[in-house]
């Protein structure tokens, strides 16, 4: 179970590849401060919150008024409420009446901070079903009515879960639009915490209760609510397309990521997306990119050298070589793999014994290398010798 400090890398690394989260946890798991704290302390941004169990869908949306178009273009506002006919000038009735929008008071925050930060919709498995369907335009469409949520905000939702709640499953449609993260403070993150200077409104917390949980840390929670069948995240075309966001992301700003978390963040976020299962298959060492390697070996993983020396095949036969690939496929068997000379014997070996496709051109390459030809009979020697003294 990943703790809070990997959590908060995510919720950054999803952050810097515009992918919208959703956390979940029990209650007082700290997703409200959680959020506050990466959003003030790691990526120094403000933070606008949504209350959806108490919010109606004209506080998220704003409220409809009446305007009157005319001809030439002006635009006059006459409120929510339309004007009498003794009020109606000559030129107001002129004009064509139109429904506008007005802006909620959430969105003039976000407007006036151009620079960006974090929309947070807390509970948001509370709100009323009317409410409820007001996530699926901003989040999908970034926009409601005429107002346009600038890119450079992103949304963070939060729920509790747990059959103790009075909360409401979201459709489909909504819930697959985020990663989903699991929010679980450890008994020791809680504990330094509590040492801080800033936990309470008093300091730290009071040596006394700290003491006790240390020595009795099952008693920091007791009956916390277990996850529920709720929401699984699943692959579609949507999660695959921030699963490269997300990979993208990390190459680009993983360095402000923390070092001991940021693969586990970059996992964390794609299992978020597409799940389980799926997520584990995405990272497995059961796939391996033969070409990338060929083209890059400083990205080559020398553990690997067994599945590569077996992939590798079928990869030179749909593969036309040029000096720099062969170049770097020598550089990968006499460098890269110098400390299993057996496997780069292999590697030679197939590609010697191989006449489909490409791989002719490869082997021809291989046979006129002077290097090459002196390690294959050196290697072939060290392991075929007592095979070859008996022929």
């Amino acid at each position: 179970m990943p703790d809070v400090k990997t959590t908060k890398q995510c919720i950054m690394l999803a952050y810097f590849s515009d992918i919208p989260v959703y956390l979940w946890g029990p209650t007082a798991a700290a997703k409200t401060s959680l959020v506050k704290q990466v959003a003030a302390e790691s990526l120094k941004v403000p933070v606008i919150s949504l209350f959806f169990q108490t919010q109606e869908p004209g506080d998220i949306l704003g409220l409809p008024h009446v305007q009157i178009m005319y001809s030439d273009g002006v635009v006059e506002d006459l409120g929510e409420q339309e004007m009498k006919p003794k009020q109606l000038t000559k030129r107001t009735k002129s004009g064509k009446k139109v429904t506008s929008w007005a802006a909620p008071e959430w969105f003039q925050f976000v407007m006036e901070n151009p620079k960006g930060g974090i929309i947070f919709g807390d509970e948001a498995n509370r709100a009323q079903p009317d409410t409820a369907q007001t996530f699926t335009c901003l989040i999908t469409e970034r926009r409601f009515h005429v107002h346009e949520v600038p890119s450079t905000w992103k949304f963070v939702f939060a729920s509790n879960y747990g059959s103790e709640y009075d909360v409401r499953e979201l459709d489909v449609a909504i819930m697959a639009r985020f990663c989903h993260l699991k929010v679980f403070p450890t008994t020791g993150e809680w504990l330094k915490w509590g040492g801080g200077k800033k936990a309470t409104r008093w300091g730290p917390v009071n040596k006394k209760v700290l003491d006790f949980i240390k020595s009795s840390p099952s008693h920091l929670v007791q009956g916390e609510a277990k996850e529920t069948k709720g929401w699984k995240p699943k692959p579609n075309r949507r999660t695959w397309e921030w699963v490269s966001h997300a990979i993208y992301g990390y190459e680009n700003y993983g360095h402000l990521l923390d070092p001991e978390r940021k693969e586990s963040a970059l996992r964390m976020v794609v299992q978020g997306l597409v799940g389980e299962g799926v997520h584990a298959s995405l990272f497995t060492d059961a796939y391996i990119d033969i070409a990338a390697i060929l083209k890059d070996p400083k990205k080559f993983d020398i553990k690997d050298i067994n599945r590569f020396s077996r992939e590798l095949i079928p990869t030179l036969i749909k593969t036309k070589p040029t000096k720099q690939l062969y170049e770097n496929l020598k550089e990968i068997m006499m460098v890269r793999a110098k400390d299993r000379r057996d496997q780069s014997f292999n590697i030679a070996r197939s590609i010697v014994k191989s006449d489909e496709g490409h791989c002719e051109k490869w082997a021809n390459m291989m046979r006129e290398d002077k290097e090459i030809k002196k390690f294959y009979s050196t290697v072939r020697k060290e392991a075929l010798g007592d095979e070859e003294e008996e022929d």
